[in-house]
């Protein structure tokens, strides 16, 4: 029988707790700047190619898209969407399952002559640079997160509040997996939250449902490997108005917070489990 002493014991069970902290927790990326190519972004929806379209983009501070049409036109919307990136903006950065974070902003809708205008944060699966947005409805008023692959929460059907044009909004995601893969045991959280005029508002924690499958290689119960993080505006000018439109999505003081090895994503070893591996 292999024996050993509690001084010992009590060491390793230290170095265990290390090891766990140190390894299991090196899963989620940090970004350090915008993914935006034109026109493959920057005009992802292009109803309105005559328009100058741009992109401000001083990440972390502001992100802001530009809509300017200077006549009227006949259309539906265009749709500019910009993304995360670890690479200082030469491309995508992708999240696994397997991630712990927050990701925030202050957003603003505004213009001039708006027909229809919607935007918010985005948390896309990876099938898609076009869905799971954060959004808020000019026109309907609406406060969602919807779309994609995690749950949604309508925070108008909840607290009964509606967006209007021009109101600063701060949107955060919080999303937590732990310190392994999601399971149905233990799924990925997901948790949307807003301060509103002056009032704040939470989906609560909400579980991650399982993937399809079919769908093996990107996880399951949690938001999948290859989610992108960034943000989205769509809207025109008044259909067949007579004056100019000019609609702008602002994203101001963008935070992105790395959780993993933070006490409330951790699993730890039980005593009693160190102890049985040395009998």
């Amino acid at each position: 029988m292999k024996r050993i002493g509690y001084n010992s014991l009590a060491l390793l069970a230290t170095l265990a707790f290390v090891a766990i902290a140190s390894t299991a927790f090196a899963a989620t990326p940090t970004p350090n700047g915008v993914y935006c190519p034109d026109p493959s972004f920057l005009r992802m929806w292009n109803d309105y190619p005559q328009a100058t379209v741009s992109l401000t983009n001083n990440y972390p501070s502001l992100v802001q898209y530009n809509f300017d049409c200077p006549f009227a036109l006949t259309g539906w919307a265009n749709k500019g969407v910009w993304q995360l990136s670890g690479d200082g903006g030469a491309s995508k950065l992708l999240f696994p399952n397997l991630s712990n974070y927050t990701y925030e902003a202050d957003v603003t809708l505004s213009g001039v002559s708006v027909g229809h205008l919607e935007g918010g944060l985005e948390i896309s699966p990876w099938w898609s640079d076009d869905s799971g947005v954060f959004m808020c409805n000019v026109g309907s008023g609406e406060i969602v997160e919807w779309g994609g692959f995690v749950p949604s929460f309508s925070f108008s059907a909840a607290y009964s509040i509606a967006y209007t044009l021009g109101a600063p909004i701060h949107q955060k995601i919080r999303y937590v997996a732990g310190s392994s893969e999601p399971t149905e045991a233990n799924p990925g959280t997901v948790e949307y939250s807003i301060v509103y005029g002056g009032l704040p508002y939470s989906s609560g924690i909400i579980a991650c449902g399982p993937s399809n499958p079919l769908d093996p290689p990107h996880g399951t119960y949690g938001q999948l490997d290859g989610t992108k993080l960034g943000g989205s505006v769509m809207g025109g000018p008044i259909m067949g108005g007579s004056g100019a439109g000019t609609l702008v999505g602002t994203f101001g003081n963008i935070v992105f917070t790395n959780l993993d090895g933070q006490p409330s994503a951790a699993h730890t070893s039980s005593w009693g489990s160190l102890k049985a591996m040395y009998r």
